[in-house]
């Protein structure tokens, strides 16, 4: 509601304003409205899309991924291409994807530190890093989701990506903290477009994009993944509030003017 009555109300203050402050504050103003109202649910909003890949109840443990001094999968994900669909027919923004990770059966999790990626891919290892999170500590209970959010990286058609978890280039890992993937698996393949793939023997994070991964896909079995996309950007709640800041000192800036 506040959103539909901002632009109103803002401009009713000015109609006694000199025309230069008038037209500067109005501009700010409707500038403010219509990028607010993009985050409202139902105004403006883009359309959106996602990939689902598996549920809890089709789900499976696969693993150890992490760090072990005799070896484990360091780096783990599912490839995947552009959605199809009216949504994604002319531009196509990635906005966060999850996977679900399990304490390990047989290794401590708990101190497991990690990092998500998305990247382009080649059929067998990264290429273009587009974007990359934050550490992540876990899991600590089964099948506990980890999202992360990508800030509008931009997918396109004709081209095959990756988004993946990995213990590689983390200062401090424990040296025996690992956890289980949640996979599915099926005949035919859950999702055709894409597949479970994982590396054991990278040591630094620029061996994922020079040397080929270790298992790079079969259809039948896949990551449970879940992803979402829009048709156009969506700004950021901080780039909402920097307009409605901006607008709120203008108008300041003119009533002290005036008085």
């Amino acid at each position: 509601m506040a959103h539909s009555t901002f632009l109103p109300t803002l401009t009713m203050f000015t109609t006694s304003m000199p025309k230069f402050f008038t037209r500067s504050v109005a501009l700010v103003a409707t500038t403010a409205a219509l990028v607010g109202s993009a985050m409202v649910p139902g105004v403006a909003a883009a359309q959106s899309t996602s990939i689902t890949i598996g549920s809890a109840a089709e789900a499976m443990p696969m693993g150890p991924f992490g760090a072990l001094p005799g070896g484990a999968t360091v780096a783990m994900g599912q490839t995947f291409v552009r959605p199809t669909g009216p949504v994604c027919a002319l531009t196509c923004y990635m906005q966060d994807f999850s996977f679900w990770l399990s304490p390990s059966v047989d290794e401590p999790s708990n101190g497991l530190v990690l990092r998500a990626y998305v990247a382009e891919w080649d059929g067998t290892k990264v290429t273009n890093v587009l974007y990359s999170s934050e550490e992540r500590i876990g899991p600590t209970v089964a099948s506990q989701q980890f999202t992360f959010g990508t800030s509008n990286v931009s997918i396109n058609a004709g081209t095959q990506y990756i988004a993946f978890l990995s213990v590689v280039g983390i200062s401090g890992l424990p040296g025996t903290a690992v956890a289980d993937f949640d996979v599915v698996s099926g005949d035919p393949s859950p999702y055709a477009d894409g597949a479970l793939v994982f590396t054991n023997s990278a040591t630094t994070f620029g061996d994922l994009t020079s040397t080929d991964w270790d298992y790079t896909g079969d259809p039948a079995l896949q990551a449970r993944f879940n992803a979402n996309f829009t048709s156009s950007v969506v700004p950021e709640p901080s780039s909402v509030l920097l307009f409605a800041t901006g607008a709120a000192a203008l108008l300041l800036m003119v009533r002290r003017k005036q008085a």
